[in-house]
């Protein structure tokens, strides 16, 4: 399977995977997978939980494996916009620090209705309000700008 991956993604001109799995961020199962040419680093999901992993960066084969630090989900403890965005602002800022780097899965069932994350709201309104509470100090960058950032610094 990552071997096809691999192959696929060099015909597409990608270079990131996200995995989703249950318990599998462990460098032998990653392995597999980092051990591809194609395959410059992965996001990973845990099934359970999705942000589970709490941001943990796993070095495999040289590779970074990103896990999900945050998800932006209704009707859960920690899936709040203002929540999200407080522990993003209190983030370390330094480039090799893995604290500094946040991965955040977004719910696509879960958004705003008024100022309430809920499910059936709007998904994109959420996304927007969250990068606006952020602070200036903060960039959102994209998938590809994020992990090569992480290999950049070596964040760990």
């Amino acid at each position: 399977m990552a071997a096809k991956l691999s192959e696929y993604m060099i015909r597409s001109d990608l270079h990131y995977a996200e995995i989703l799995d249950d318990n599998g961020m462990t460098r032998t199962v990653m392995n597999s997978f980092t051990k591809q040419d194609g395959i410059d680093g992965l996001f990973y999901i845990d099934y359970s939980n999705y942000a589970g992993m709490n941001g943990k960066i796993l070095w495999s084969n040289g590779k970074p494996v990103v896990a999900a630090r945050y998800r932006l989900w209704a009707n859960t403890s920690d899936g709040s916009v203002d929540g999200i965005a407080r522990a993003i602002n209190r983030a370390s800022t330094d480039p090799t620090d893995a604290d500094a780097y946040s991965f955040i899965i977004v719910h696509a069932w879960s958004g705003l209705s008024g100022n309430n994350l809920v499910e059936g709201g709007n998904t994109m309104n959420a996304v927007a309000e969250l990068v606006r509470s952020l602070d200036s100090d903060v960039e959102v960058v994209t998938p590809s700008e994020f992990m090569n950032r992480i290999i950049a610094n070596e964040a760990k």
